[in-house]
């Protein structure tokens, strides 16, 4: 029997159990992350925030209330979808894809000359404030990523989310050579390319159903 591990919460799917299930693939579902609230400062005043994640809306609005005028830029459905839960409308929507650069040549071309505030992890790439003059952005670290990790039984096709989870899957294990590996986008697959995994397949939407369109092919 074939199995594919994730590196996501099993509450966090909800396309992929179903899709393992009727093509009897076993599936292992784990993330080695953890979040932690931080206490933060904003230090200048901005004209736009820019969220890179749900995570980062939900620790920042938790704890500031933005001005009226403030425009809100986001990466991708779920994200927009967190800061309308506050009752919040989102001016700019970068559509989620495997080149981030293309994405923040798209934002960066929208907001202009506008100051941005950047509400992020500890441990963020900052990788859509690089075409931003540094001059005119703030980045506020609201939660604090925690690596863990854990031995995870061989399996056949590896599908890794973040960065941060190649990270804490490879202090505990090893990928076989035959394996199939899968990254959620391109942060994923050069951090893999880092730990010598330069066979992978590269998703462009990140999202469940495009990892089932790549399984089933």
């Amino acid at each position: 029997m074939k199995t594919l591990f994730i590196s996501k919460n099993l509450a966090e799917l909800s396309v992929l159990p179903d899709f393992c299930k009727s093509h009897s693939i076993n599936l292992l579902a784990h993330s080695f992350l953890s979040f932690n609230s931080l206490g933060f400062n904003v230090n200048f005043p901005f004209d736009c925030v820019f969220f890179s994640s749900p995570r980062s809306v939900h620790f920042f609005l938790s704890a500031y209330s933005l001005p009226q005028d403030c425009l809100i830029a986001v990466v991708g459905q779920k994200t927009k979808s967190a800061v309308n839960h506050f009752g919040l409308t989102v001016d700019f929507e970068v559509q989620r894809s495997g080149n981030v650069s293309d994405g923040a040549k798209e934002f960066a071309e929208w907001i202009g000359s506008k100051r941005v505030l950047f509400p992020s992890s500890s441990i963020s790439k900052k990788s859509y404030q690089q075409f931003l003059n540094p001059d005119k952005i703030e980045e506020v670290a609201v939660y604090r990523t925690v690596i863990g990790t854990k031995e995870i039984p061989a399996s056949t096709f590896y599908v890794f989310t973040s960065p941060s989870n190649v990270r804490g899957f490879m202090e505990s294990n090893s990928i076989p050579k035959d394996a199939t590996n899968i990254a959620w986008g391109e942060t994923t697959a050069l951090e893999l390319e880092r730990f010598g995994i330069s066979d992978c397949k590269k998703m462009t939407n990140s999202s469940e159903e495009e990892l089932v369109s790549i399984l089933s092919m």
